[in-house]
């Protein structure tokens, strides 16, 4: 739901609400949320840079083995 809020997909297009959802599906460690969020700490999307705090959303999800993370924290480093 947060994604198709922030994407405007079946929905009118809300990237606020759709970044709260989004946040609350990252807060129970939902993998796809937290890369999401995870992607744009990092570049400074919608959010304030927060390198540190991406970074570490990232490799929760890859940890719980998820591809795009895993590449993504490789990419970090």
């Amino acid at each position: 739901y947060g994604q198709c809020l922030f994407d405007g997909l079946g929905a009118k297009q809300d990237k606020g609400k759709g970044i709260e959802w989004i946040t609350k599906a990252a807060a129970n460690n939902d993998e796809s949320a937290l890369v999401f969020l995870g992607k744009r700490y990092i570049e400074g999307k919608d959010e304030q840079m927060n390198v540190k705090k991406g970074f570490e959303m990232l490799m929760k999800a890859a940890e719980k083995g998820n591809i795009i993370a895993m590449d993504a924290v490789g990419s970090c480093y």
